[in-house]
């Protein structure tokens, strides 16, 4: 699930956010390997609590996420994304999709990580994957889930935050949806502000058996 920390210091700052910021669609593009180094980097960042419960690490993580950004079938593959650039230059991205596809795409990770791991590794995956059942979202097919959104270091306190959940807004509408919904840390204040300032409301909490963070289940309906 998407739990969100690089989100906090979006919020401070708000009247220098920039004005130059262009977004693409990955899905558009011919060549996306380009992205892979910018985009693995923020993915991690913006759900490190949720890759270290289940890899074990930063290092350990972003080598399964290079991997999985190219298969797509896998929740994140670079396809999904959408990119943010201030002029040239990278400054965040979003990973979204609908409900239908996320079921799917979370299945075909599990099954292939399964399938890459061998002995007494699989055992403790198979363990570790049973333990964090309950981290799994439940999201129905109409609903349309942000997975990930990353900020680049240096623009964060800038108001790209906002930007980038108004876009991941605007991607699903584009696509035909109408409900929205995401996963947040509960003690994210700021991100937690800023999903309700959208309209985004509290349906459901978990609490994370390895570490005890609590997390939100938030959802948001468009009225027109």
């Amino acid at each position: 699930m998407a739990v969100e920390r690089n989100i906090r210091t979006n919020m401070e700052g708000t009247d220098g956010s920039d004005s130059n910021i262009r977004f693409l669609r990955l899905r558009d593009e011919s060549n996306t390997e380009q992205y892979i180094s910018n985009v693995v980097p923020c993915l991690y960042d913006s759900g490190s609590h949720h890759f270290d419960t289940l890899f074990g690490g930063r290092e350990l993580a972003c080598k399964r996420l290079v991997v999985w950004v190219r298969r797509p079938s896998s929740v994140f593959a670079i396809r999904r994304a959408t990119v943010a650039f201030d002029r040239e230059m990278y400054v965040g991205a979003i990973l979204d999709l609908c409900g239908r596809d996320l079921t799917t795409c979370h299945k075909s990770d599990t099954l292939a990580w399964i399938k890459e791991t061998r002995g007494e590794d699989r055992s403790s995956l198979l363990g570790r994957l049973a333990s964090l059942r309950d981290m799994t979202p439940v999201v129905l097919p109409t609903e349309y889930y942000l997975r990930s959104l990353a900020v680049s270091p240096s623009y964060r306190g800038r108001g790209l935050g906002r930007k980038l959940l108004e876009r991941y807004i605007q991607n699903g509408l584009d696509d035909g949806f109408k409900c929205f919904r995401l996963d947040v840390l509960a003690d994210n204040t700021a991100a937690v502000n800023l999903y309700s300032s959208f309209g985004f409301v509290k349906i459901n909490e978990v609490i994370v058996p390895q570490t005890g963070a609590k997390i939100f289940s938030m959802s948001f309906e468009r009225h027109t």
